[in-house]
């Protein structure tokens, strides 16, 4: 199993923090990050997006780019996710390849826990992408790390 972590792309700084879109420059970056991962990886099945805007915008451009249907908001994505959450979330949908869009500290604190590196504070920069495989099923610290793209 193959688990994707992303980093939402550079969002404008406006109020509500919620609403707050992607800038073009974050935009390009995202694209070329993608087209980077696509050398990697040739097939999403199953993209989940936070809430918030930033991150449903950025998961749009994954699913644009590999040619997924959908990009699914998933509440669990919000600001505050957990790696317990990560973990649920690849139980409950059970595909090959789950590519999860969400936030700082979140995605560093996750990537951290579940890569068997054991790498703590690694600093995603937006629009970041970790690609971390499992032999089967998601554990703590049984993630290989494959694919990083700052």
């Amino acid at each position: 199993m193959n688990l994707i972590l992303i980093r939402h792309a550079q969002a404008q700084i406006s109020y509500p923090d919620e609403s707050r879109e992607l800038t073009r420059n974050g935009v390009k970056d995202f694209c070329r990050n993608c087209i980077e991962l696509s050398k990697s990886i040739s097939k999403i099945d199953l993209i989940l997006s936070s809430p918030l805007t930033r991150a449903i915008q950025t998961g749009d451009l994954l699913a644009k780019i590999f040619e997924v249907e959908e990009n699914y908001i998933e509440k669990t994505l919000s600001p505050g996710c957990q790696v317990k959450d990560i973990i649920d979330l690849a139980d409950i949908y059970n595909v090959n390849t789950l590519a999860c869009v969400f936030h700082l500290p979140d995605i560093s604190y996750n990537f951290s826990v579940l890569c068997s590196t054991k790498s703590p504070n690694v600093y995603f920069n937006p629009g970041s992408i970790v690609v971390l495989s499992f032999d089967s099923k998601i554990y703590e610290g049984n993630g290989k790390l494959t694919t990083f793209i700052a």
